[in-house]
């Protein structure tokens, strides 16, 4: 299982970014019913929960940590950094 893998420490106070949009909370684990709790506890803490699928996803989101850490650094964006997934254009 692997959840939060994909949001800085800094995004658990501030929820949402400035324009007022929720951060994500990518998941990925072979075990449906663990993802479902994870993304009950997710959008209850106020995130997005992002089903990402199986395991092999998750290995997947582990190595978006390092870019993530990276960019943030390079860009100057104080920890606050994270990924987002935009679907079309949806606001939440």
């Amino acid at each position: 299982m692997a959840a939060w893998k994909t949001t800085s420490w800094k995004t658990f106070p501030e929820l949402k970014n400035a324009a007022g949009i929720r951060h994500d909370c990518f998941m990925g684990s072979s075990d449906a019913e663990a993802r479902n709790i994870i993304a009950e506890h997710a959008e209850s803490f106020g995130f997005r929960a992002v089903d990402s699928g199986d395991e092999k996803h998750a290995r997947t989101l582990d190595f978006m940590v390092p870019l993530m850490i990276e960019l943030d650094r390079t860009l100057g964006g104080d920890n606050f950094s994270f990924w987002k997934f935009l679907d079309g254009g949806r606001t939440e």
